[in-house]
């Protein structure tokens, strides 16, 4: 139902969009304090809750806590990306085809 950015940055949006922290050209920066959205009565996110609000000092709270459990609970696996790629490994939409992986072509599909 929330939603909060503690750093954002451009995507694509430029002028004449409003909100010049969109823009395609603006670089990623922290939002102090975080912005908070409440995404269903505003899912287009344009207008922040205000963070004096009382709604933004409960569900801040209430968020900052469910990250600080996350954080404390969270194991994370070894990194696999060293390990290299094989094309042994990638999906091939003819299981069982031979010889394996070179036979695995798919045909587009017309829609």
């Amino acid at each position: 139902q929330y939603k909060a950015h503690f750093y954002t940055e451009g995507s694509h949006c430029g002028p004449p969009y409003r909100d010049e922290d969109c823009w395609g050209s603006t670089k990623t920066k922290a939002q102090t304090p975080p912005i908070l959205f409440q995404l269903l009565i505003d899912p287009s996110e344009g207008y922040p809750i205000h963070n004096a609000s009382a709604e933004y000092t409960t569900v801040m709270e209430e968020l900052h806590k469910v990250a600080e459990d996350f954080q404390a609970k969270a194991e994370f696996g070894t990194s696999q990306i060293s390990r290299g790629s094989s094309k042994a490994l990638s999906p091939c939409c003819s299981p069982g085809c031979k010889p394996f992986p070179t036979c695995c072509k798919c045909n587009k599909i017309p829609y």
